[in-house]
């Protein structure tokens, strides 16, 4: 007895493969649909800490900060780390900077610790700044974002915490992706149906 001979059935058996390896493949190696990035910077050596979430991508970004006194936040067209004349202007310098960037997810997240009096940072952008409040010592702060407009948030060290710690989601949106998983539950379903209608094409 001869498996598949209705075409019909071999192209749906065909599709059902296609779709499973397609599916590891982008799993592997296509776009990322979420990324992470957690870091710490000590209270005792920075004024303020600068969070930013640059994407080439369009997402939502969600930073968590602990350890602050105060959080404000902004969108911004440019990263604000290229401002360096400008910060430098108003007594604000960057001592440590480190990064995270994930080109599947097409995001860079910088986190700088900045020397220098934060109130500066607040009066540069006054009546443009947003305010977060904590929820048990945690602020958090969601937004939209694209490749024409970034997230910063600056958050002020708490006198009672020596460490101010970060960590930043980004999710990427406009598109999707069928699972892995759920290939293998489609590419069974093709399967079974490719066998009934060869069997059903034979009987007729």
């Amino acid at each position: 007895m001869r498996w598949l001979r209705s075409a019909v059935a071999r192209a749906l058996l065909f599709i059902a493969v296609a779709l499973i390896i397609s599916s590891v493949v982008a799993t592997y190696y296509g776009a990322q649909l979420s990324t992470s990035y957690s870091t710490s910077v000590p209270s005792s050596k920075v004024g303020a800490v600068a969070i930013v979430v640059l994407p080439s991508s369009q997402g939502i970004a969600k930073v968590n900060v602990t350890g602050a006194s105060q959080v404000l936040y902004l969108s911004l067209g440019v990263n604000p780390l290229s401002l360096l004349e400008e910060l430098h202007g108003v007594g604000i310098s960057i001592v440590s900077l480190s990064t995270h960037e994930d080109f599947r997810a097409g995001v860079l997240i910088e986190v700088a610790g900045m020397a220098g009096n934060p109130i500066f940072v607040e009066q540069a952008f006054q009546g443009v700044v947003k305010y977060s409040k904590p929820v048990n010592g945690l602020y958090t702060i969601s937004s939209p974002v694209n490749s024409n407009s970034s997230l910063v948030v600056v958050a002020i060290p708490s006198d009672n915490s020596s460490v101010v710690n970060v960590g930043v989601s980004y999710r990427v949106t406009g598109y999707g992706r069928l699972s892995t998983l759920g290939a293998l539950a489609a590419a069974a379903v093709l399967a079974v149906i490719s066998v009934a209608y060869d069997w059903l094409s034979g009987r007729a």
